[in-house]
C-alpha cells in the first residue's frame, strides 16, 4: 500500500477497525510499528492524530487510549479525560523539561473553580489522610496547601488549610490540633530563622499570671542529656552587624533550670549585659562606659522601690570606692574600706557610717554641717546619752558673731568665770560656754 492515498476506511459494527499483528523485532532491528510524518505548511489550525467518539453509552472504565507493556497499562486516558501514569518499575513517574525560564513547565487551569494538585494515597492506617495544593481557593490569586479532614479522603470539599499565601503575600500557618505551629532547625553556626521586618503576635492570652497562653515559643528538641552551657539563642538585628542575642542557657545537667541572658554586640564581639537566673537573680554587668543602670522617673514617683533589702557591688567613679549608687547629677552612695555606707557629692565624702552603725558628718565647704528643723512642738533631738561638745581655750573659741547666739561649747582656761559675764582666758576653769551673738558667755 506504499504511496496509495486513503480517504476515508469504513469498518463493520463490533468489529476492530484496524488490526497490526505480527509485529516482531529481532537483533539490533528498531523499526517502528507504527510511523507517520508529514509536513504542515499551512494557516489552518492542523491536527496530526485526531480521535473522536460519541459516547452515548458506555462502562464507567472506558478508555479512549490504554498503552500497555506486556498485557500491563502503562498510560491511559479514560473517557472522561482522566490520565493514569502507572508506577514505574524504575525512575520517575513522569519528567517534564523547560528549559524556558519564563514559562512553566506543568499548567493546570480552570475559570470555574480553584486550581490544583492532589497528591493522594490508599494507605490503610487511620492517619493517612490526602493533601492538594491549590491556587484560588480562598480568594482569587492565593497559593494553599489543604489535608483532607478524613483518611483517604478528597481535602477539596472536606478539608482544613494548614499552609496559606494571600494574594498580597500574606502568609498563615493554621493553628496545630497538638505541638508547635513551625518548628525551625538550624546548623549551629548559621541562624534557624532570620526576619527582617516587625513581628506583631495576636493572642487571646499572654503568658501571665493565671494565663495559658504563650506570647511566643522558641523551643529545640529534648537532646536526651544536657550539660552546663547548652541552650538556645533568638538573634534580632541585621545580618553581619551589631545584633542583640536572648539567651536560654543551662548552667547545669538539669532540664529544669535555665537562665536568661540579654547579650549585645560591638562589631562581632557579642557581650553579655544582663542575666536573670533560674531562681529569679538579676544580674547587670559592667558596662564598657557610663553607668550600669540609668533609672528615670517622671514628677515625684520614686526611681526604685523595693521591698526587702538591695546589696549594691562592682564599680567605682570616685576616690576609694569599691561599690556605689550614682545618682545624677552629683550625688553617690557606696562603700569602700573605710565605711560601710558612705555619701559622697561632688565627689567628696559627705557622711559616713562604719560597720557598727557609728555616724560622721564630714565639714561642709561652707554653711552649718547639720540643721535639724523639728516638728512644732516636739524636740529636735532627743538622745539616751550625753552629748560631747568641742572643747577651745578661750583664744581658740570661734568668733560668736560668726557662729551665731545660742551656740554652745565648752572654755578650758577660764579664769574666775561669773554665769552670765563673758568668759576671760588665763585661768584653769573648764567651763560650758554659750553665744550671745556679740560674745561668749560663762554659763
Amino acid at each position: 500500500m506504499a504511496n496509495v492515498p486513503l480517504s476515508t476506511l469504513t469498518t463493520i459494527a463490533n468489529t476492530t477497525g484496524i488490526g497490526l499483528t505480527g509485529y516482531s523485532l529481532t537483533g539490533a532491528a528498531a523499526n517502528a510499528l507504527l510511523d507517520m510524518s508529514g509536513t504542515w505548511n499551512t494557516t489552518g489550525v492542523a491536527t496530526l492524530l485526531k480521535v473522536n467518539v460519541v459516547n452515548t453509552a458506555s462502562g464507567a472504565g472506558s478508555l479512549l487510549a490504554d498503552f500497555q507493556v506486556g498485557g500491563v497499562s502503562k498510560f491511559n486516558i479514560a473517557a472522561t479525560g482522566n490520565v493514569t501514569i502507572a508506577a514505574p518499575t524504575s525512575g520517575n513517574g513522569l519528567t517534564v523539561s523547560n528549559t524556558a525560564l519564563t514559562t512553566a513547565a506543568i499548567v493546570a487551569t480552570s475559570s470555574t473553580s480553584p486550581t490544583g494538585i492532589g497528591l493522594y494515597n490508599t494507605f490503610a492506617d487511620p492517619a493517612n489522610r490526602n493533601w492538594a495544593v491549590l491556587t484560588s481557593q480562598n480568594a482569587y490569586g492565593d497559593f494553599v496547601i489543604r489535608q483532607s479532614t478524613a483518611q483517604n479522603g478528597n481535602p477539596i470539599p472536606a478539608g482544613t488549610d494548614r499552609f496559606s499565601i494571600g494574594p498580597l503575600g500574606n502568609v498563615t500557618i493554621a493553628a496545630p490540633s497538638s505541638g508547635i505551629a513551625l518548628t525551625v532547625g538550624g546548623a549551629s553556626a548559621n541562624s534557624a530563622l532570620n526576619i527582617s521586618g516587625v513581628i506583631t503576635t495576636t493572642l487571646a492570652a499572654a503568658a501571665l499570671t493565671g494565663s495559658t497562653g504563650l506570647l511566643s515559643s522558641f523551643t529545640y528538641a529534648d537532646p536526651g542529656t544536657v550539660a552546663a552551657g547548652d541552650g538556645s539563642a533568638l538573634a534580632l538585628g541585621m545580618a553581619g552587624r551589631a545584633r542583640v542575642y536572648f539567651t536560654a542557657t543551662h548552667q547545669s545537667t538539669s532540664k529544669d533550670a535555665i537562665d536568661l541572658g540579654i547579650w549585645t554586640t560591638t562589631g562581632a564581639v557579642a557581650a553579655q549585659r544582663v542575666a536573670v537566673s533560674s531562681t529569679g537573680n538579676v544580674t547587670i554587668n559592667a558596662p564598657t562606659s557610663g553607668a550600669s543602670l540609668t533609672v528615670n522617673t517622671a514628677g515625684s514617683n520614686v526611681v526604685v522601690a523595693t521591698i526587702g533589702g538591695m546589696s549594691v557591688s562592682n564599680g567605682a567613679v570616685f576616690a576609694g570606692s569599691t561599690t556605689e549608687i550614682v545618682s545624677s547629677p552629683a550625688l553617690n552612695i557606696g562603700t569602700n574600706a573605710a565605711v560601710a555606707v558612705g555619701l559622697w557629692t561632688n565627689s567628696a565624702q559627705r557622711l559616713s557610717i562604719s560597720s557598727v552603725g557609728a555616724a560622721t558628718l564630714s565639714a561642709p565647704t561652707a554653711g552649718v554641717a547639720l540643721t535639724v528643723s523639728p516638728l512644732a512642738g516636739q524636740n529636735a533631738i532627743v538622745t539616751t546619752g550625753a552629748i560631747k561638745f568641742a572643747s577651745f581655750t578661750v583664744a581658740g573659741l570661734p568668733a560668736a558673731a560668726t557662729v551665731g547666739a545660742g551656740s554652745r561649747a565648752f572654755a578650758t582656761d577660764a579664769l574666775t568665770p561669773t554665769f552670765g559675764a563673758t568668759v576671760a582666758a588665763g585661768g584653769a576653769v573648764f567651763i560650758p560656754v554659750y553665744s550671745d551673738g556679740t560674745n561668749w558667755k560663762v554659763g
